[in-house]
Protein backbone atom coordinates (compact mmCIF):
# COMPACT_ATOMS: atom_id res chain seq x y z
CA UNK A 1 0.00 0.00 0.00
CA UNK A 2 2.58 2.32 0.75
CA UNK A 3 4.67 1.71 -2.39
CA UNK A 4 1.60 2.23 -4.09
CA UNK A 5 0.64 5.42 -2.65
CA UNK A 6 4.04 6.58 -3.23
CA UNK A 7 4.18 5.60 -6.95
CA UNK A 8 0.97 7.63 -7.23
CA UNK A 9 2.07 10.82 -5.40
CA UNK A 10 5.90 11.07 -7.66
CA UNK A 11 3.48 10.27 -10.77
CA UNK A 12 1.33 12.60 -9.58
CA UNK A 13 3.66 15.60 -9.50
CA UNK A 14 5.61 14.65 -12.69
CA UNK A 15 2.00 15.26 -14.21
CA UNK A 16 1.31 18.42 -12.67
CA UNK A 17 4.47 19.97 -13.22
CA UNK A 18 3.92 19.20 -16.67
CA UNK A 19 0.51 20.85 -17.43
CA UNK A 20 1.84 23.51 -15.39
CA UNK A 21 5.06 24.09 -18.15
CA UNK A 22 2.72 23.68 -21.11
CA UNK A 23 -0.60 25.86 -20.07
CA UNK A 24 -0.70 29.15 -21.18
CA UNK A 25 -0.81 31.51 -18.36
CA UNK A 26 -0.97 35.41 -18.26
CA UNK A 27 2.05 37.11 -17.25
CA UNK A 28 4.05 34.28 -18.48
CA UNK A 29 3.15 34.53 -22.21
CA UNK A 30 4.38 37.79 -22.14
CA UNK A 31 8.17 36.58 -22.02
CA UNK A 32 7.61 34.28 -24.53
CA UNK A 33 8.86 35.53 -27.95
CA UNK A 34 6.37 36.86 -30.60
CA UNK A 35 5.79 34.12 -33.26
CA UNK A 36 6.93 34.94 -36.65
CA UNK A 37 4.67 36.93 -39.41
CA UNK A 38 1.67 35.07 -40.79
CA UNK A 39 1.35 32.82 -37.44
CA UNK A 40 -0.97 32.45 -34.73
CA UNK A 41 -0.57 30.35 -31.43
CA UNK A 42 -3.21 27.99 -30.21
CA UNK A 43 -4.38 30.70 -27.38
CA UNK A 44 -4.59 33.89 -30.01
CA UNK A 45 -6.41 31.75 -32.77
CA UNK A 46 -9.60 31.79 -30.36
CA UNK A 47 -9.44 34.87 -28.64
CA UNK A 48 -11.80 37.81 -29.48
CA UNK A 49 -9.51 41.21 -30.72
CA UNK A 50 -8.82 43.37 -28.19
CA UNK A 51 -11.69 46.53 -28.12
CA UNK A 52 -14.03 44.14 -29.76
CA UNK A 53 -17.66 42.64 -29.12
CA UNK A 54 -18.99 39.88 -30.37
CA UNK A 55 -21.92 40.02 -32.74
CA UNK A 56 -24.02 38.72 -35.34
CA UNK A 57 -23.03 35.28 -36.60
CA UNK A 58 -20.14 34.76 -34.17
CA UNK A 59 -21.96 35.86 -31.18
CA UNK A 60 -24.67 32.76 -32.18
CA UNK A 61 -22.28 30.03 -32.69
CA UNK A 62 -20.03 30.99 -29.40
CA UNK A 63 -23.73 30.82 -27.91
CA UNK A 64 -24.11 27.46 -29.35
CA UNK A 65 -20.78 26.16 -28.45
CA UNK A 66 -21.03 26.88 -25.13
CA UNK A 67 -24.81 25.21 -24.61
CA UNK A 68 -23.04 22.22 -26.60
CA UNK A 69 -20.34 22.48 -23.86
CA UNK A 70 -22.44 22.21 -20.71
CA UNK A 71 -25.04 20.03 -22.14
CA UNK A 72 -22.17 17.41 -22.19
CA UNK A 73 -21.38 17.97 -18.76
CA UNK A 74 -25.02 17.03 -17.80
CA UNK A 75 -24.49 13.96 -19.42
CA UNK A 76 -21.55 13.29 -17.40
CA UNK A 77 -23.15 14.17 -14.10
CA UNK A 78 -26.14 11.91 -15.16
CA UNK A 79 -23.25 8.80 -15.44
CA UNK A 80 -21.41 9.77 -12.48
CA UNK A 81 -24.89 10.00 -10.35
CA UNK A 82 -26.47 6.76 -11.33
CA UNK A 83 -24.59 5.19 -8.50
CA UNK A 84 -24.82 5.32 -5.11
CA UNK A 85 -20.92 5.52 -4.79
CA UNK A 86 -20.20 8.02 -7.73
CA UNK A 87 -23.19 10.24 -5.76
CA UNK A 88 -21.29 10.18 -2.53
CA UNK A 89 -18.05 11.07 -4.18
CA UNK A 90 -19.64 14.16 -6.04
CA UNK A 91 -21.45 15.79 -3.22
CA UNK A 92 -18.14 15.60 -1.64
CA UNK A 93 -17.10 18.38 -4.08
CA UNK A 94 -20.31 20.17 -4.29
CA UNK A 95 -23.96 19.53 -3.82
CA UNK A 96 -26.70 19.70 -5.99
CA UNK A 97 -24.47 19.51 -9.54
CA UNK A 98 -27.07 18.68 -11.65
CA UNK A 99 -28.78 21.61 -10.31
CA UNK A 100 -25.51 24.34 -10.83
CA UNK A 101 -25.12 23.12 -14.64
CA UNK A 102 -28.48 23.20 -15.39
CA UNK A 103 -28.89 26.88 -14.12
CA UNK A 104 -25.44 27.79 -15.82
CA UNK A 105 -26.85 26.42 -19.01
CA UNK A 106 -30.70 28.42 -18.20
CA UNK A 107 -27.94 31.68 -18.41
CA UNK A 108 -26.52 31.16 -21.52
CA UNK A 109 -29.59 32.70 -23.41
CA UNK A 110 -29.48 36.04 -21.15
CA UNK A 111 -25.87 36.72 -21.07
CA UNK A 112 -25.44 40.39 -23.17
CA UNK A 113 -22.78 39.89 -26.14
CA UNK A 114 -20.02 41.89 -23.45
CA UNK A 115 -20.52 39.21 -21.18
CA UNK A 116 -20.14 36.58 -23.90
CA UNK A 117 -16.95 38.29 -25.07
CA UNK A 118 -15.57 38.16 -21.65
CA UNK A 119 -16.11 34.48 -21.49
CA UNK A 120 -14.78 33.61 -25.16
CA UNK A 121 -11.50 35.55 -23.70
CA UNK A 122 -11.26 34.17 -21.24
CA UNK A 123 -11.87 30.02 -22.70
CA UNK A 124 -9.32 31.17 -24.97
CA UNK A 125 -6.71 30.57 -22.73
CA UNK A 126 -7.73 26.82 -22.31
CA UNK A 127 -8.16 25.96 -26.16
CA UNK A 128 -9.54 22.53 -25.61
CA UNK A 129 -12.18 23.27 -23.67
CA UNK A 130 -15.36 22.38 -25.97
CA UNK A 131 -13.66 18.90 -25.79
CA UNK A 132 -13.88 19.06 -22.27
CA UNK A 133 -17.24 16.41 -21.71
CA UNK A 134 -16.35 14.13 -24.58
CA UNK A 135 -12.72 13.45 -22.36
CA UNK A 136 -14.58 12.84 -18.88
CA UNK A 137 -17.21 10.53 -21.03
CA UNK A 138 -14.36 8.30 -22.15
CA UNK A 139 -12.94 7.93 -18.76
CA UNK A 140 -16.77 6.91 -17.52
CA UNK A 141 -17.21 3.91 -19.41
CA UNK A 142 -19.75 0.83 -19.16
CA UNK A 143 -17.23 -1.18 -17.26
CA UNK A 144 -16.83 1.75 -14.77
CA UNK A 145 -20.13 2.47 -14.04
CA UNK A 146 -20.67 -1.42 -13.53
CA UNK A 147 -17.76 -1.50 -11.09
CA UNK A 148 -19.06 2.50 -9.46
CA UNK A 149 -22.57 0.35 -8.86
CA UNK A 150 -20.87 -2.98 -7.52
CA UNK A 151 -19.32 -0.57 -4.76
CA UNK A 152 -21.19 -1.73 -1.52
CA UNK A 153 -20.88 -0.29 2.52
CA UNK A 154 -19.75 -2.57 4.93
CA UNK A 155 -20.68 -2.75 8.49
CA UNK A 156 -18.61 -0.14 9.85
CA UNK A 157 -20.11 2.62 6.41
CA UNK A 158 -16.53 1.74 4.36
CA UNK A 159 -16.90 1.57 0.81
CA UNK A 160 -15.68 -2.11 0.17
CA UNK A 161 -16.05 -4.56 -2.93
CA UNK A 162 -16.55 -8.73 -3.30
CA UNK A 163 -13.62 -9.78 -0.88
CA UNK A 164 -12.94 -13.02 -2.90
CA UNK A 165 -12.83 -10.98 -5.77
CA UNK A 166 -11.48 -8.00 -5.50
CA UNK A 167 -14.29 -6.73 -7.71
CA UNK A 168 -14.31 -3.73 -9.01
CA UNK A 169 -11.15 -4.04 -10.38
CA UNK A 170 -8.80 -3.01 -11.76
CA UNK A 171 -9.94 0.62 -10.58
CA UNK A 172 -10.50 2.20 -13.82
CA UNK A 173 -9.51 1.33 -17.05
CA UNK A 174 -6.38 3.43 -17.03
CA UNK A 175 -5.67 3.33 -13.54
CA UNK A 176 -4.05 6.64 -12.34
CA UNK A 177 -4.27 8.34 -15.70
CA UNK A 178 -7.74 8.42 -15.97
CA UNK A 179 -7.74 10.62 -12.49
CA UNK A 180 -4.68 12.56 -14.18
CA UNK A 181 -7.19 13.11 -17.28
CA UNK A 182 -10.56 14.42 -14.82
CA UNK A 183 -7.76 16.59 -13.04
CA UNK A 184 -6.51 18.54 -16.00
CA UNK A 185 -10.02 19.20 -16.90
CA UNK A 186 -10.76 20.42 -13.23
CA UNK A 187 -7.31 22.40 -13.90
CA UNK A 188 -8.47 24.42 -17.32
CA UNK A 189 -11.71 25.54 -15.70
CA UNK A 190 -10.14 26.95 -13.05
CA UNK A 191 -7.88 28.59 -14.82
CA UNK A 192 -11.01 29.77 -16.82
CA UNK A 193 -13.25 30.93 -13.66
CA UNK A 194 -10.22 32.94 -12.45
CA UNK A 195 -9.52 35.14 -15.33
CA UNK A 196 -13.47 36.20 -14.39
CA UNK A 197 -14.28 38.81 -12.36
CA UNK A 198 -15.75 38.03 -9.10
CA UNK A 199 -18.37 41.36 -8.40
CA UNK A 200 -21.92 40.70 -7.81
CA UNK A 201 -23.13 41.62 -11.42
CA UNK A 202 -21.01 39.77 -13.65
CA UNK A 203 -21.12 36.55 -11.04
CA UNK A 204 -23.15 35.04 -13.35
CA UNK A 205 -20.11 34.67 -15.81
CA UNK A 206 -18.20 32.44 -13.35
CA UNK A 207 -21.26 29.92 -13.13
CA UNK A 208 -20.22 28.33 -16.53
CA UNK A 209 -16.46 27.20 -15.96
CA UNK A 210 -17.36 26.87 -12.06
CA UNK A 211 -20.03 24.12 -12.77
CA UNK A 212 -17.22 22.46 -15.14
CA UNK A 213 -14.69 22.65 -12.29
CA UNK A 214 -17.18 20.86 -9.98
CA UNK A 215 -17.59 18.39 -12.00
CA UNK A 216 -14.17 17.46 -13.36
CA UNK A 217 -13.53 17.36 -9.38
CA UNK A 218 -16.49 15.10 -8.91
CA UNK A 219 -14.92 12.60 -12.10
CA UNK A 220 -11.74 12.54 -10.08
CA UNK A 221 -12.59 12.44 -6.75
CA UNK A 222 -14.60 9.59 -8.39
CA UNK A 223 -12.12 7.77 -10.28
CA UNK A 224 -9.53 8.15 -7.04
CA UNK A 225 -12.10 6.57 -4.92
CA UNK A 226 -12.62 3.99 -6.91
CA UNK A 227 -8.97 3.11 -7.49
CA UNK A 228 -8.55 3.08 -3.79
CA UNK A 229 -11.16 0.36 -2.79
CA UNK A 230 -9.24 -1.69 -5.27
CA UNK A 231 -5.71 -0.79 -3.55
CA UNK A 232 -7.17 -1.78 0.26
CA UNK A 233 -8.57 -5.05 -1.28
CA UNK A 234 -5.66 -5.97 -2.98
CA UNK A 235 -3.21 -4.99 -0.49
CA UNK A 236 -5.72 -7.45 2.11
CA UNK A 237 -5.26 -10.15 -0.38
CA UNK A 238 -1.77 -9.39 -0.36
CA UNK A 239 -2.03 -9.88 3.27
CA UNK A 240 -4.33 -12.89 3.64
CA UNK A 241 -1.73 -14.91 1.17
CA UNK A 242 1.34 -14.10 3.36
CA UNK A 243 -0.17 -15.01 6.45
CA UNK A 244 -1.34 -18.14 4.58
CA UNK A 245 2.38 -19.22 3.56
CA UNK A 246 3.80 -18.09 6.90
CA UNK A 247 1.37 -21.07 8.30
CA UNK A 248 2.57 -23.94 5.81
CA UNK A 249 6.27 -22.98 7.19
CA UNK A 250 5.60 -25.31 10.31
CA UNK A 251 8.18 -27.55 9.69
CA UNK A 252 10.67 -28.06 12.56
CA UNK A 253 14.16 -25.38 11.87
CA UNK A 254 15.89 -28.39 13.78
CA UNK A 255 14.55 -31.12 11.56
CA UNK A 256 16.42 -29.66 8.17
CA UNK A 257 19.91 -29.17 9.76
CA UNK A 258 22.16 -32.04 10.25
CA UNK A 259 25.26 -32.44 12.62
CA UNK A 260 27.65 -32.92 9.79
CA UNK A 261 26.59 -29.72 8.13
CA UNK A 262 26.63 -27.70 11.23
CA UNK A 263 30.45 -29.06 12.07
CA UNK A 264 31.03 -27.97 8.29
CA UNK A 265 29.57 -24.37 9.02
CA UNK A 266 31.70 -24.33 11.85
CA UNK A 267 34.77 -24.73 10.23
CA UNK A 268 34.29 -22.69 7.68
CA UNK A 269 32.63 -19.80 10.51
CA UNK A 270 36.56 -20.06 12.24
CA UNK A 271 38.01 -19.94 8.92
CA UNK A 272 36.29 -16.71 8.21
CA UNK A 273 36.91 -15.05 11.45
CA UNK A 274 40.84 -16.01 11.52
CA UNK A 275 40.84 -14.35 8.20
CA UNK A 276 38.48 -11.08 9.88
CA UNK A 277 40.86 -11.03 12.65
CA UNK A 278 44.78 -10.90 10.22
CA UNK A 279 42.67 -8.00 8.80
CA UNK A 280 41.69 -5.99 11.87
CA UNK A 281 45.16 -6.24 12.77
CA UNK A 282 46.97 -5.03 9.32
CA UNK A 283 44.54 -2.16 9.82
CA UNK A 284 45.62 -1.16 13.21
CA UNK A 285 48.99 -1.40 11.87
CA UNK A 286 48.35 1.00 8.97
CA UNK A 287 45.60 3.10 11.55
CA UNK A 288 49.00 3.66 14.06
CA UNK A 289 51.40 4.83 11.00
CA UNK A 290 48.90 6.92 9.98
CA UNK A 291 48.68 8.66 13.12
CA UNK A 292 52.46 9.09 13.49
CA UNK A 293 52.06 11.08 10.47
CA UNK A 294 49.76 13.39 11.47
CA UNK A 295 51.15 13.96 15.06
CA UNK A 296 53.85 15.11 13.17
CA UNK A 297 51.81 17.29 11.12
CA UNK A 298 50.03 19.21 13.94
CA UNK A 299 53.59 19.88 15.74
CA UNK A 300 54.68 21.59 12.62
CA UNK A 301 51.32 23.60 12.06
CA UNK A 302 51.75 24.87 15.86
CA UNK A 303 55.23 26.29 15.09
CA UNK A 304 54.08 28.52 12.32
CA UNK A 305 50.89 29.42 13.87
CA UNK A 306 53.43 30.77 17.03
CA UNK A 307 55.40 32.67 14.35
CA UNK A 308 52.03 33.83 12.92
CA UNK A 309 50.84 35.13 16.19
CA UNK A 310 53.80 37.24 17.31
CA UNK A 311 53.62 38.93 14.04
CA UNK A 312 49.80 39.65 14.49
CA UNK A 313 50.57 40.94 17.39
CA UNK A 314 53.29 43.31 16.33
CA UNK A 315 51.40 44.66 13.68
CA UNK A 316 48.77 45.33 15.79
CA UNK A 317 50.68 47.74 17.97
CA UNK A 318 51.51 49.76 15.31
CA UNK A 319 48.00 50.17 14.36
CA UNK A 320 47.33 50.95 17.68
CA UNK A 321 49.47 54.14 17.90
CA UNK A 322 48.09 55.11 14.61
CA UNK A 323 44.50 54.67 15.25
CA UNK A 324 45.59 56.91 18.90
CA UNK A 325 47.08 59.45 16.59
CA UNK A 326 44.02 59.80 14.10
CA UNK A 327 41.64 59.71 17.48
CA UNK A 328 43.16 63.39 18.68
CA UNK A 329 42.64 64.65 15.59
CA UNK A 330 39.26 63.51 15.34
CA UNK A 331 38.20 65.33 18.80
CA UNK A 332 40.08 68.95 17.70
CA UNK A 333 37.04 68.51 14.63
CA UNK A 334 34.23 67.81 16.05
CA UNK A 335 34.74 70.77 18.84
CA UNK A 336 34.72 72.96 15.42
CA UNK A 337 31.71 71.19 13.76
CA UNK A 338 30.22 71.56 16.89
CA UNK A 339 30.36 74.93 17.13
CA UNK A 340 29.76 75.17 13.76
CA UNK A 341 26.10 73.40 14.69
CA UNK A 342 25.18 74.90 17.09
CA UNK A 343 24.97 78.35 14.89
CA UNK A 344 22.78 76.62 12.48
CA UNK A 345 20.55 74.64 15.06
CA UNK A 346 19.43 78.19 16.14
CA UNK A 347 18.89 79.75 12.59
CA UNK A 348 17.04 76.19 12.03
CA UNK A 349 14.69 76.51 14.73
CA UNK A 350 13.29 79.81 13.81
CA UNK A 351 12.65 78.16 10.08
CA UNK A 352 10.99 75.12 11.84
CA UNK A 353 8.87 77.00 13.55
CA UNK A 354 7.55 78.85 11.00
CA UNK A 355 7.31 75.68 8.72
CA UNK A 356 5.62 73.97 11.72
CA UNK A 357 2.80 76.37 11.56
CA UNK A 358 2.16 76.56 7.50
CA UNK A 359 2.22 72.25 8.11
CA UNK A 360 -0.51 72.62 10.88
CA UNK A 361 -2.57 74.81 8.52
CA UNK A 362 -2.04 72.51 5.58
CA UNK A 363 -2.87 69.09 7.53
CA UNK A 364 -5.82 70.77 8.53
CA UNK A 365 -7.21 71.72 6.02
CA UNK A 366 -6.65 68.54 4.18
CA UNK A 367 -7.85 66.72 6.93
CA UNK A 368 -11.06 68.14 6.55
CA UNK A 369 -11.27 67.50 2.59
CA UNK A 370 -10.25 63.92 3.46
CA UNK A 371 -13.07 63.71 5.97
CA UNK A 372 -15.73 65.21 3.53
CA UNK A 373 -14.33 63.09 0.35
CA UNK A 374 -14.87 59.74 2.59
CA UNK A 375 -18.21 60.33 3.70
CA UNK A 376 -18.99 60.57 -0.38
CA UNK A 377 -17.38 58.05 -1.00
CA UNK A 378 -18.89 55.95 1.61
CA UNK A 379 -22.48 57.09 0.61
CA UNK A 380 -21.44 56.34 -3.04
CA UNK A 381 -20.41 52.41 -1.71
CA UNK A 382 -23.41 52.11 0.33
CA UNK A 383 -25.53 53.55 -2.83
CA UNK A 384 -23.38 51.03 -4.89
CA UNK A 385 -24.41 47.96 -2.72
CA UNK A 386 -28.00 48.39 -2.38
CA UNK A 387 -28.24 48.58 -6.42
CA UNK A 388 -26.23 45.29 -6.37
CA UNK A 389 -28.68 43.34 -3.75
CA UNK A 390 -31.66 45.10 -5.96
CA UNK A 391 -30.56 43.88 -9.48
CA UNK A 392 -29.51 40.52 -7.92
CA UNK A 393 -33.37 39.90 -6.41
CA UNK A 394 -35.06 41.35 -9.37
CA UNK A 395 -32.97 39.17 -11.39
CA UNK A 396 -34.25 35.77 -9.22
CA UNK A 397 -37.37 37.45 -8.92
CA UNK A 398 -37.70 37.32 -13.10
CA UNK A 399 -37.00 33.81 -13.35
CA UNK A 400 -39.72 31.26 -13.94
CA UNK A 401 -38.78 28.66 -12.45
CA UNK A 402 -39.05 27.51 -8.67
CA UNK A 403 -35.20 28.11 -7.93
CA UNK A 404 -34.62 30.88 -5.66
CA UNK A 405 -31.79 32.01 -3.19
CA UNK A 406 -32.63 31.27 0.88
CA UNK A 407 -31.82 34.81 2.22
CA UNK A 408 -34.38 36.33 -0.34
CA UNK A 409 -37.34 34.31 0.95
CA UNK A 410 -36.31 35.12 4.73
CA UNK A 411 -37.10 37.91 6.70
CA UNK A 412 -34.83 40.07 8.51
CA UNK A 413 -34.92 38.46 11.94
CA UNK A 414 -33.13 35.26 10.96
CA UNK A 415 -30.66 37.52 8.65
CA UNK A 416 -32.87 37.37 5.37
CA UNK A 417 -33.97 40.06 2.99
CA UNK A 418 -37.66 39.21 2.55
CA UNK A 419 -38.74 43.03 3.79
CA UNK A 420 -36.53 44.16 1.24
CA UNK A 421 -37.74 42.09 -1.61
CA UNK A 422 -41.58 43.35 -0.53
CA UNK A 423 -40.02 47.01 -0.66
CA UNK A 424 -39.13 46.26 -4.24
CA UNK A 425 -41.97 44.71 -5.13
CA UNK A 426 -43.95 47.59 -4.20
CA UNK A 427 -41.58 50.48 -5.59
CA UNK A 428 -42.05 48.83 -8.98
CA UNK A 429 -45.57 48.47 -8.80
CA UNK A 430 -46.01 52.33 -8.06
CA UNK A 431 -43.30 53.26 -10.76
CA UNK A 432 -44.79 51.24 -13.28
CA UNK A 433 -48.34 53.05 -12.26
CA UNK A 434 -47.00 56.58 -12.15
CA UNK A 435 -45.66 56.08 -15.81
CA UNK A 436 -49.47 55.20 -16.66
CA UNK A 437 -48.20 51.73 -17.61
CA UNK A 438 -50.64 48.48 -16.47
CA UNK A 439 -49.63 46.20 -13.81
CA UNK A 440 -52.04 43.61 -14.18
CA UNK A 441 -52.65 41.22 -11.25
CA UNK A 442 -49.59 42.56 -9.51
CA UNK A 443 -51.46 44.54 -7.20
CA UNK A 444 -53.55 41.97 -5.86
CA UNK A 445 -50.74 39.10 -6.12
CA UNK A 446 -48.79 42.00 -3.77
CA UNK A 447 -51.72 41.88 -1.24
CA UNK A 448 -52.25 38.17 -1.16
CA UNK A 449 -48.12 38.31 -0.57
CA UNK A 450 -48.60 40.64 2.65
CA UNK A 451 -51.34 37.96 3.68
CA UNK A 452 -48.50 35.64 3.52
CA UNK A 453 -46.14 37.39 5.32
CA UNK A 454 -48.42 37.85 7.95
CA UNK A 455 -48.94 34.48 8.77
CA UNK A 456 -45.40 33.91 8.69
CA UNK A 457 -45.34 31.93 5.68
CA UNK A 458 -42.38 33.57 3.96
CA UNK A 459 -42.33 31.00 0.70
CA UNK A 460 -45.44 31.55 0.35
CA UNK A 461 -45.06 35.17 0.21
CA UNK A 462 -42.36 35.21 -1.59
CA UNK A 463 -43.72 33.03 -4.60
CA UNK A 464 -46.68 35.93 -4.13
CA UNK A 465 -44.17 38.79 -4.60
CA UNK A 466 -42.35 37.33 -7.57
CA UNK A 467 -45.59 36.69 -9.44
CA UNK A 468 -46.60 40.01 -8.31
CA UNK A 469 -43.22 41.68 -9.98
CA UNK A 470 -43.60 39.39 -12.89
CA UNK A 471 -47.02 40.70 -13.77
CA UNK A 472 -45.90 44.00 -12.92
CA UNK A 473 -43.06 44.73 -15.33
CA UNK A 474 -44.78 41.90 -18.27
CA UNK A 475 -45.46 43.90 -21.93
CA UNK A 476 -49.42 43.15 -21.68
Amino acid sequence: MKTYVRKAVLTTLACLTIALTLWPVPGVSAAVPAPAQGQTTARTAQAVPAGKTLQGQELTQFRAQLDTYLAGMQEVASLLTQSRFGSDRVNQVTPDLTGKLADARLHISSLTPEQLTMLKEAFAYAPQWQSAPQRLKAIITPTVQKQLKSVTKDANGHDTPVPATCDPGPGSPLGITDYYIAEGVALAAQAVMELLPTDGITILLREIPTGAYFLAEGAATTIEGLNAVEAECLDAQFGDRVDTAILKLDAPISSRATITSITNLSGQLTTRADAIDTAIANLRLRVDTRANTIDASITNLSSQLTTTANTINTSFTNLSNQVSTGVTNIQTDISTVDSHLNTGVTTISGDVSVLSHTMNVAFTNLNNLVISRTNTLDTEILDSKKLALRLEIEENLLAASQLRISLFQLPSSVGGYLETTRDIVSDTIRMNLAAGMSVGQAQNLFALGNTAYAAHDWKGAYTQYRAAYQQAVAKP
